[in-house]
């Protein structure tokens, strides 16, 4: 297997990135980009996901607002009561007395993002909550029953000859941030994942590499880090690293609150059962999905100088913003489907 047909594992080799036992991982597609989940896209599909990524992801707050309208809607459906069925727009068998299942399952989708969304209010979200698991157990839907959402995949604007490390850095910082797969082959960088975290972070990553750029530009002036092409390396390493490593601590800390859940929900149910519990781990969801085709490759150690522009990037990939990307719980929600 070649090294453009290979998966890189980087660890950096750096005592105040900490949390690294498992180290980075990145995803090479051996079919990159034309393929999404291991299945060949024809072009009339390519085009009409190129459009959608077009129209749908060119601001966040749009996706955000969209999302959040979608789940709303799904609400509001379900607040008709059992006279009018479970969901609006939902047709019944005149036999069976029972909705379609292919929509069913989509409101149910639809009440369960709008539980984790982080725009919703607490009591919105508790609400949506339970009449979602309600749905669930009067139909009799599992958890593996909604195992079959919309995936998708989104590209960085950039293509490169050769990728930088910095660039693959801030990527996997972002895939981690979003429950995405990052997937680097032939220059480019992918995102897979549902498919609005996938646009959402591709503009969450051209985000972040603009801010760096910007910051570095800012230094240069200053005179804080010198000119030259080392120089600049070593300060958007130091960028990205610090990024990376605050990625990884929200990660740990939504993950610890997911396990909270899901030991309250399991207490309060009584038992196993499936249906009985939503928090379910969305990037084992992405990786079941959307990592056919994809292999890993050696590990790569980064190595960097201790210098006046490392210690620069640092300071200021641990200032920049992170919350208008990912919302107060550091967690987006499912996407509508």
């Amino acid at each position: 297997m070649t090294a453009a047909r290979m998966a890189m594992k980087v660890v950096v080799d750096t005592r105040w990135l900490r949390q690294h036992d498992e180290g980075t991982e990145f995803y090479v597609s051996l079919d990159c980009p034309s393929r999404t989940n291991g299945i060949p896209m024809n072009d009339s599909k390519r085009r009409a996901r190129a459009g959608r990524h077009t129209a749908d992801g060119m601001h966040s707050s749009d996706t955000r607002q969209a999302n959040r309208g979608a789940a709303q809607d799904a609400s509001r459906d379900t607040s008709r009561g059992t006279a009018q069925g479970a969901c609006r727009g939902t047709s019944r068998d005149a036999s069976e007395g029972v909705p379609d299942r292919e929509r069913l399952l989509a409101r149910i989708r639809k009440l369960y993002a709008m539980s984790q969304a982080t725009e919703s209010s607490p009591h919105e979200a508790e609400i949506a909550l339970r009449r979602c698991e309600s749905l669930m157990r009067r139909f009799g839907i599992t958890e593996a029953d909604l195992e079959s959402p919309e995936f998708g995949t989104s590209t960085i604007s950039r293509r490169y000859r050769a990728i930088p490390t910095y660039v693959q850095v801030l990527a996997s910082a972002v895939g981690l941030l979003h429950d995405c797969l990052v997937v680097k082959g032939d220059g480019i960088i992918e995102f897979r994942g549902f498919d609005i975290d996938t646009r959402v972070a591709t503009l969450t990553n051209d985000y972040l590499g603009e801010a760096m750029e910007r910051s570095l530009a800012a230094r240069k002036r200053e005179g804080t880090v010198p000119p030259g092409r080392s120089s600049s390396f070593d300060y958007r390493v130091a960028f990205a690293l610090s990024v990376l490593e605050r990625v990884q601590e929200l990660d740990r800390e939504r993950r610890a609150r997911e396990q909270a859940e899901r030991d309250r929900a399991m207490a309060a149910a009584g038992s196993g059962a499936p249906g009985t519990s939503l928090i379910t781990d969305k990037l084992a969801l992405v990786e079941r999905n959307c990592s056919k085709g994809l292999a890993h490759a050696r590990t790569k150690r980064v190595r960097y100088r201790n210098s006046e522009a490392h210690a620069a990037g640092s300071r200021d990939g641990r200032r920049v913003s992170l919350e208008s990307q990912v919302g107060s719980a550091g967690r987006k929600a499912l996407p509508e489907h």
